[in-house]
């Protein structure tokens, strides 16, 4: 089964953020700055994520790996906005 992910731009926060689909572009989970931590978090918790990653891709979540991705890519993307954070 496909999980995929896309970076997805939220008008509201002015921050970009990556969302985990499945291959129905169903929204399983994502990952986007939380303002109160400073810093990237999941939308789900770490057993949550294991568990939707089990299912869809067949494999643990590695949650350092996609931590580490939003932090790089997601930074450089909210950064090319005229008016990002």
């Amino acid at each position: 089964m496909a999980f995929l992910y896309d970076v997805i731009h939220d008008k509201y926060t002015r921050r970009h953020r990556l969302e985990f689909i499945n291959q129905q572009f169903e929204y399983l989970m994502g990952i986007g700055f939380d303002d109160g931590l400073g810093r990237y978090k999941l939308s789900v918790d770490e057993a949550e994520a294991d568990k939707i990653s089990n299912v869809w891709a067949g494999r643990k979540f590695d949650k350092e790996y996609w931590l580490k991705l939003a932090a790089t890519e997601l930074d450089k993307a909210d950064k090319k906005l005229p008016n990002g954070p």
